[in-house]
């Protein structure tokens, strides 16, 4: 199959993996979640302090996500089953509240109190207080008020540098960081606070939450996080694929950003019933927030092969994964969320390992171990989504409020008890299961090695090559894909480059993409941090991606190339086939350096199957 623009894929350009699933199509014995409650559905609530008893569960060996979700988890022994407050309160808005940061840079906040319904005053009484750090402005950020109005005060804070925020914006700085620290104190100290802070937001807001739990210490107001679709590591999850850098997303951040760190001052300062400052003031912000020159260095060094283009110290700076031990030495539980389709996809499972191994005292870039101990402190709910749609037909807010009501007000609500904090959603089955493990307890890996034959799905191709395998006697149809694709090959250019696409095929022949991974063939190094199978396969290489770790290739000389491909979990229903897709770029998505497609110009790749150099995909079946 010609490759799309650097090279050309000789001997596989479509490679059809057949899993060929015999038997009854059986599912699983996972536990399997409840019916979820609508898009926006409230389940009924009583009103505070009036907490009564629930009648008792049907007895039941499980604990499904749905369950969860409509808040009806088994409550401790002797203790009442959480029902959620009614939501009696107003909203009382602060806007634009001046908070001076610890190098005298003043950020600002909007607060919103639970008010009195019939007077619109802040209500009497001492409430926890939710934070947010946003760069994308107040206002467009928003607040949740079915929290405010069940007794939650909210802060909604721009990082410096954007919004109304004096300063200048960096990509998750180190001074934002110091900022999120300073925030979580003024917020203890707010009126009507009980001193008890939790954070929540999703995508750059759930990243800073991490980051900024983990900097508090351990006495801080900070009791607990609720991050959605947050990295685990910015740079392998956000700023490259495989060692690419991945233009598309950059640029979008990058020109958003810009964009509204231009536009925000002016629209937050003059915003009804704000703290306006004086017209210096506001100038000063403007000026501060043009000065700025992140978003044009940035993208020009990354595109062009500077030092952000290759891990190292600014990326470390900036690494969730590596601040999570910290975070439970703190003891700050969290609630992850994520999904399949996000571009964080990657790093969500990541953080919740992560999360669970620093628990247990394992290393935290570790693979959890099938007997290592779980809490429910720290838990995943993975489900279909995309970035932009996280949540949809899940009442996130619920599942929010009652994490918030377990570790902001000491109610025993039963959400930490669970012996199974991974919920994950299985594509292609659609339903939820519950887990403990990633990878799976009940997964075993399994290697599919490359055979020829042809595809028939490429007529127009010079050179309609595939590769496949006999159908494997399999016993169950879920698929856990914490994989890789592991190619033997040769290129006639001194560097390859492999985009690599995990599928579902129908008897109908449509296919349905699950997952996908990347490798430019320069950085094809391993190391350590590699997640190693039984058999001795890799399901997850850990490339360096460093300068000192590039390597171009010796033309014509077979190269084993470790790929990782990003986790998924789906159901391969009987009848159907899994292919693996070999292509040469994924533009505009991935856009190599000049240096890169220099090295990439006019290759021609040929990957090898059989004898002692065979192409293959590892992965883990769940039986």
């Amino acid at each position: 199959m010609p490759g799309r623009g650097r090279g050309l894929l000789v001997a596989c350009g479509v490679a059809a993996l057949w899993l060929g699933m015999p038997g009854t199509g059986a599912v699983v014995p996972l536990r399997t979640a409840a019916v979820l409650p609508a898009p926006g559905h409230i389940v009924p609530h009583l009103p505070r302090p009036a907490a009564r008893a629930a009648p008792a569960p049907e007895p039941d060996a499980s604990r499904a996500l749905g369950s969860v979700l409509a808040a009806s988890m088994a409550p401790p022994p002797g203790r009442p089953r959480w029902v959620p407050e009614e939501p009696v309160y107003a909203l009382f808005t602060a806007s634009n509240l001046p908070v001076k940061m610890a190098d005298g840079v003043v950020l600002r906040a909007n607060v919103l109190f639970p008010a009195d319904p019939w007077t619109g005053v802040p209500a009497v009484g001492s409430f926890p207080v939710l934070l947010t750090q946003t760069p994308y402005g107040k206002a467009l950020s928003g607040p949740e008020p079915d929290l405010v109005r069940r007794g939650f005060i909210e802060v909604i804070a721009d990082v410096r540098g954007t919004g109304d925020s004096h300063g200048q914006f960096g990509l998750l700085d180190p001074a934002q960081i110091s900022d999120g620290v300073t925030l979580v104190r003024w917020a203890a100290a707010l009126p009507h606070s009980n001193g008890r802070v939790g954070l929540f937001g999703g995508s750059y807001l759930g990243i800073n939450q991490l980051l900024t739990a983990a900097a508090v210490g351990p006495d801080s107001p900070l009791k607990a996080i609720f991050p959605a679709v947050a990295a685990s590591d910015v740079y392998r999850d956000m700023a490259v694929m495989g060692g690419i850098p991945d233009a598309e997303f950059s640029g979008y951040f990058l020109g958003l950003t810009a964009g509204m760190n231009a536009a925000l001052p002016l629209k937050e300062g003059t915003a009804a019933g704000a703290d306006q400052g004086t017209p210096a003031e506001m100038t000063t912000v403007e000026k501060d927030h043009l000065s700025g020159d992140f978003h044009a260095t940035y993208l020009t060094n990354l595109l062009q092969g500077g030092d952000l283009a290759y891990d190292g110290g600014y990326w470390a700076a900036r690494r969730p994964q590596s601040v999570l031990g910290a975070i439970v030495a703190n003891r700050i539980p969290a609630y992850l969320v994520g999904g399949w389709r996000d571009i964080f996809q990657r790093g969500e499972p990541l953080n919740y390992t992560g999360l669970q191994n620093a628990w247990a005292g394992r290393p935290v870039e570790a693979a959890m171990r099938p007997d290592q101990p779980v809490t429910g402190r720290y838990q995943l709910l993975m489900g279909p989504w995309y970035h932009g749609n996280v949540g949809q037909g899940v009442n996130l807010t619920l599942l929010e409020l009652q994490w918030f009501d377990t570790w902001l007000r000491g109610e025993p609500t039963g959400v930490d008890r669970t012996p199974t904090p991974l919920h994950i959603y299985e594509v292609g089955g659609d339903r939820y299961v519950e887990a403990s493990h990633w990878p799976l307890r009940q997964a075993h890996p399994e290697r599919l090695y490359l055979s020829q034959g042809r595809t028939g799905v490429a007529p127009w191709s010079l050179n309609d090559g595939s590769m496949t395998v006999a159908p494997p006697a399999l016993g169950a149809d879920p698929v856990a894909f914490q994989g890789a694709s592991t190619l033997f090959a040769t290129s006639t250019s001194p560097d390859a480059e492999f985009v690599v696409t995990v599928e579902d095929v129908g008897a109908d022949g449509v296919s349905t993409p699950l997952t996908q991974g990347a490798l430019l063939g320069s950085l094809r190094a391993v190391d350590a941090g590699s997640w190693a199978a039984a058999d001795g396969g890799l399901l997850l290489p850990h490339h360096p991606l460093t300068r000192p770790s590039e390597s171009l290739l010796t033309p014509g000389q077979i190269t084993r190339f470790d790929i990782e491909v990003y986790p998924v979990y789906a159901l391969i229903r009987k009848g159907h086939t899994f292919r693996l897709t070999i292509a040469t770029s994924d533009t505009p998505h991935l856009v190599p350096t000049p240096e890169q497609l220099a090295h990439l110009a006019g290759g021609v790749y040929k990957v090898v199957h059989g004898g002692s150099a065979a192409s293959y995909v590892e992965l883990d079946l769940a039986d």
